[in-house]
């Protein structure tokens, strides 16, 4: 099965999001379903706290408190882009075609891709938690609230390094055999500049001034918009994502 990846710009990097494959079987449509909520779920109880933590930062901005903001912007941002790119990529997958605008070229979508997979650390934080784990799981035993969480959060882990391990195992495979594509999309171009004039209008109706130019950062009600109109769940998440580890990480 063909998987499709979107590209999007951002601030100094691109956004790659894929849309998920159709379910084969009930079991597997039950999995999708349940964990689409509960990551539904996580990402609600995230920008309701991510909300108040950034209009603290708008306060303090120019304050002796400043560095507070950033210091907990990079203790609560993961290094973890690449991870969330393999983990929505199923073995299944036969195929996979990444779709860019206009204004990004293809050059920079294969960069940020061969960057991804040059990762080679999932491998070893599969081991490392795993080797956590009879820790968290008899510290557990005799203390049930915090323990249970760390233990939780252990097996958390596990789970997320094996299925991108296997993921970028599976992507790497099929850039090996040339089972890769890449379109530059005009429609997504257009989609992205209509969907930004459409923003630009009704901001400018509140007061607030907003023009896209092409191959920048977009802006989020845009990708909300986006992600209806392409029905691909979770794009603001990843949009997000990008966006905050190039203002915490930069470029790195």
């Amino acid at each position: 099965m063909k998987l499709q990846v979107y590209v999007i710009p951002s601030i100094g990097r691109l956004t790659l999001h894929p849309r998920f494959l159709k379910p084969q079987t009930q079991v597997e449509y039950g999995a999708l379903f349940f964990s689409f909520v509960l990551r539904k779920w996580r990402y609600q109880v995230s920008d309701f706290f991510g909300q108040y933590w950034h209009q603290f930062g708008a306060r303090v901005h120019g304050t002796r408190l400043q560095p507070l903001y950033w210091f907990g912007n990079r203790i609560t941002t993961r290094k973890c882009l690449d991870e969330y790119l393999f983990k929505m990529i199923p073995k299944r997958t036969q195929e996979v075609e990444f779709i860019f605008p206009t204004s990004v070229s293809e050059q920079q979508a294969k960069e940020t891709l061969v960057r991804y997979l040059s990762n080679k650390s999932f491998g070893s934080r599969l081991v490392g938690w795993s080797l956590m784990l009879p820790t968290s799981f008899f510290i557990a035993k005799f203390f049930v609230l915090g323990a249970n969480a760390l233990f939780s959060y252990n097996v958390f882990r596990i789970n997320a390094a094996w299925r991108a391990s296997n993921g970028q195992s599976r992507l790497q495979d099929l850039v090996d055999r040339r089972k890769v594509i890449w379109t530059q999309s005009s429609d997504l171009e257009s989609l992205i500049g209509q969907t930004s004039d459409q923003v630009s209008q009704d901001l400018k109706s509140q007061g607030i001034e907003y023009q896209w130019q092409s191959g920048s950062d977009v802006h989020d009600e845009v990708v909300l918009r986006m992600q209806k109109e392409l029905k691909l769940p979770e794009l603001i998440q990843s949009h997000r994502r990008t966006r905050m580890h190039s203002l915490v990480f930069g470029s790195s």
